[in-house]
């Protein structure tokens, strides 16, 4: 369990890091843009993740699980 919530603490914070990463490094004009982009990137994976799991739960009720 220690393991687990160690792993969980540390990936815990990458939409943050992502988010101030565009911030730092794109010129002002077009960081919306990419702020956009990246939004849309991270809510597509929300949308991915769930159905390609559901797609694999067809072959066997663990393969989603690796």
């Amino acid at each position: 369990m220690f393991v687990g919530w160690t792993i969980v603490g540390v990936f815990d914070c990458w939409i943050a890091t992502a988010y101030s990463y565009v911030a730092d490094t794109t010129e002002s004009s077009i960081r919306t843009r990419y702020f956009a982009f990246l939004t849309a990137a991270i809510g597509s994976g929300f949308i991915i993740s769930p159905a390609t799991s559901g797609l694999f739960s067809g072959i066997s009720p663990a393969t989603p699980l690796y």
